[in-house]
């Protein structure tokens, strides 16, 4: 069993250094070469991505798993579609993603009836009885 998995593991690894790497400057570059920020400043920047980045990621998943445990029919389907696309027991790969088009729009479907990151929110004008 571990060596099935050191192996899917190394093609795993071969399969994503054949991508073609793109050389951009990460954000915080940009923001260190080009601005006027404090460290504090910078810090408090830094916080704010990395709470914002993960508390969306972790949004967006429990939609889509509680849509996917409610709407059992359309669990099965992307559960068939993985099986179908890349197997029992393979690990996914990037070249896999391109196969898996209900699980996409499944996704898709679920942000949008789910926004994670809204940009209209609302505020009350006058006090309300609850």
């Amino acid at each position: 069993m571990a060596e099935h998995h050191r192996k899917n593991n190394k093609e795993f690894i071969a399969e994503i250094e054949e991508e073609p790497v793109v050389k951009r400057l990460a954000f915080l570059d940009l923001v260190l070469e080009n601005s006027d920020f404090t460290e504090d400043e910078l810090e408090s920047e830094v916080h704010l991505f990395l709470l914002a980045g993960t508390e969306t990621t972790a949004s967006a998943l429990t939609f889509v798993l509680t849509v996917l445990g409610v709407l059992q029919d359309v669990q099965q389907k992307v559960y068939e579609e993985m099986i179908d696309a890349i197997g029992p027991d393979e690990i996914v790969r990037p070249s896999h993603l391109r196969k898996l088009n209900y699980t996409e729009r499944v996704i898709k479907e679920t942000l949008r009836m789910f926004s994670i990151a809204t940009f209209f929110s609302r505020h009350v004008t006058e006090d309300l009885d609850l």
